[in-house]
């Protein structure tokens, strides 16, 4: 039998073209920290939206592709989940200009918390992407 081609992550041709994602985003304005391998301190940022796969957040660094991260991202006030990734885009061109890192082998225990408080925050919106189609 022959063997298949291996689906790559970056491979989003069966989903809608408006929303070439497999998670959902989650639109939300918390802190998050950043810090590069180099660094010992992290930098402070805001999210513009969160999925159990990536984060886009505002920085005023210039922060080139593919550098690679170690992030501190805010659920809420209280809770936050640790996780690295690798930036896959930048529009670097003003102040607080938007950074795109996609999370590089986030567990399923913080994908879970990252969907529960998604889920908790914007249930209508969440629903509709899952269960799109279906009457």
């Amino acid at each position: 039998m022959p063997e298949l081609p291996k689906p790559t992550q970056t491979d989003s041709s069966h989903l809608e073209p408006t929303e070439r994602r497999y998670f959902p985003r989650w639109i939300v304005e918390n802190k998050v920290l950043y810090r590069l391998p180099h660094q010992t301190s992290y930098r402070e940022a805001i999210t513009k939206d969160l999925s159990c796969d990536g984060v886009c957040f505002l920085c005023e660094e210039d922060l080139k592709t593919p550098s690679k991260l170690t992030l501190v991202v805010y659920l809420d006030n209280d809770i936050a989940i640790e996780v690295k990734g690798y930036v896959v885009w930048n529009k670097f061109n003003i102040r607080q200009s938007p950074i795109g890192v996609r999370f590089e082998n986030i567990p399923t225990k913080v994908q879970d918390m990252i969907l529960q408080y998604a889920f908790e925050c914007n249930k209508e919106i969440l629903t509709k992407h899952w269960f799109k189609g279906w009457q």
